[in-house]
């Protein structure tokens, strides 16, 4: 029996701390470290107790409704998200929940404790999965089971307690790989020689010198662009969506693909570009090439339903359909692609090695910040230029070649000119 500081019994499972902070700890099947309920009213802590130990005896009940997590997670979904927040982030959901689906559909809710979830994650684990993968796939679960114990289903979250493995061994990191570097003025050279002449050459330019999103770019309208002050106004993204619901809510029989226009994840996205001079020559270049695609089809953009709500897509295809970044992606590899078979031929030509190209379209947005810094560029506006919410995501997409590290470095070397090293001073 618990005692309070004077000595008093207070119950069963209930103590006062030496702060005078009263605690009660219940126990359940599955929870081997028990439940704790704090407050500085003795009254309070019981009546969360009394509570707790109700509900426990309820989850019988519960186990008699036959609720599974998988019904109860598609009745959370339907109830209490589509409509309420972006389809990206619905997909996002579904796609948490059918990382772990196998562990967790057929369970009663009333069934689940801690032990259940506590090695579902050491399974993630040991399948490959990484932390930043796990922790917002049990996000929301935990959010799913959250709202299962405000509606009474059951007595407390069995989520909250899992150990999550954050140790992080040491493990050589590559100088660059393909998704985390920026190009060199030869692989640019050798990717818009290649790109010269193709129908998106202009957006690869633009991408390289403004550092926009591939989504960003894509959902740009020219009402956007403004020429005469030298801005790019981007406050929306385009986006290929997994659909589970249509537009009352109801869940589809299955799942679709759709092209959606939606505000940017991040407040931070929501900004003005300064617009260099080539680049507004591009936006102009391919506006030539959009309106002979209007004049040379009569049907163009019949298909498009976007242009119902934007009208003055910027980039579309030759027929009028919207341009999305999974286009960019593959029009990107096709022309890495042509150019290294142009490479390969060389070198057998000449008898030399090559060293094959490796670009991706977000290659341009990395390359433009480290452009950016090494320019000089106050931190903060670059920030701000490329929409990100904290410097250290910029410092992230920044990689300044050995040149400019030394050539920086240099600027210690001349404050300290005469500082002359003597073997016999002892440091």
């Amino acid at each position: 029996m618990g005692k309070d500081l004077n000595g008093k019994e207070l119950g069963k499972g209930i103590v006062q701390r030496k702060n005078g902070l009263y605690q009660a700890r219940v126990f359940s099947p599955g929870n081997s470290n028990g439940v704790c309920f704090y407050s500085r009213d003795l009254k309070e802590v019981k009546e969360k107790k009394e509570e707790f130990d109700r509900l426990q005896k309820e989850k019988v009940k519960i186990n008699k409704m036959k609720l599974t997590f998988g019904k109860w997670f598609d009745q959370w979904m339907s109830i209490y998200k589509v409509g309420h927040i972006k389809e990206t982030t619905v997909r996002n959901y579904w796609s948490a929940y059918n990382r772990c689906r196998r562990f967790l559909e057929k369970k009663k809710l009333g069934e689940l404790d801690l032990d259940h979830f506590q090695k579902m994650v050491n399974t993630l684990y040991k399948e490959g999965y990484n932390i930043t993968t796990i922790k917002p796939t049990i996000s929301v679960i935990e959010q799913c089971l959250d709202r299962a114990v405000y509606n009474r289903f059951i007595p407390y979250n069995p989520c909250v307690g899992i150990i999550m493995d954050e140790k992080k061994d040491f493990t050589p990191v590559k100088e660059q790989t393909e998704d985390n570097k920026c190009l060199t003025n030869e692989e640019l050279i050798k990717f818009f020689t290649a790109a010269n002449g193709t129908r998106y050459m202009e957006l690869f330019f633009i991408l390289l010198h403004t550092g926009m999103r591939s989504g960003e770019l894509c959902a740009l309208e020219w009402d956007d662009i403004d020429f005469e002050n030298g801005f790019i106004h981007v406050y929306k993204t385009i986006n290929r969506v997994t659909r589970y619901y249509d537009e009352d809510g109801n869940k589809l029989d299955k799942p679709i693909q759709v092209i959606r226009i939606t505000s940017p994840k991040r407040e931070a996205s929501n900004r003005y570009i300064p617009m260099y001079p080539q680049a507004a020559n591009a936006f102009l270049s391919w506006k030539k090439k959009q309106d002979a695609d209007k004049r040379n089809n009569k049907a163009w953009g019949k298909d498009n339903f976007l242009l119902n709500n934007y009208p003055n897509l910027v980039f579309t295809t030759t027929p009028g359909n919207p341009l999305t970044p999974t286009a960019l992606y593959v029009e990107c590899k096709r022309i890495t692609e042509f150019a290294d078979a142009h490479s390969l031929e060389d070198s057998k030509k000449n008898d030399t090695s090559y060293t094959k190209l490796n670009v991706h379209p977000h290659l341009f947005r990395h390359t433009f910040t480290t452009r950016c810094y090494e320019a000089g560029i106050d931190p903060l506006t670059l920030s701000m230029i490329v929409g990100h919410s904290k410097q250290k995501m910029t410092k992230h997409y920044t990689h300044p070649g050995t040149q400019f590290i030394n050539s920086e470095f240099n600027k210690y070397t001349n404050l300290c000119i005469n500082m002359q090293f003597d073997s016999n001073i002892t440091l």
